[in-house]
């Protein structure tokens, strides 16, 4: 997981769309 990007990620609605971003990239990513 890029977790450089969560460090990195900014407060507030940004963050949420990041988190719901990487939250279906991992599902896509599932075997």
């Amino acid at each position: 997981m890029p977790t450089g990007l969560l460090l990195s990620a900014p407060a507030g609605e940004d963050a949420r769309l990041l988190r719901a971003a990487l939250t279906v990239e991992s599902l896509l990513n599932q075997p």
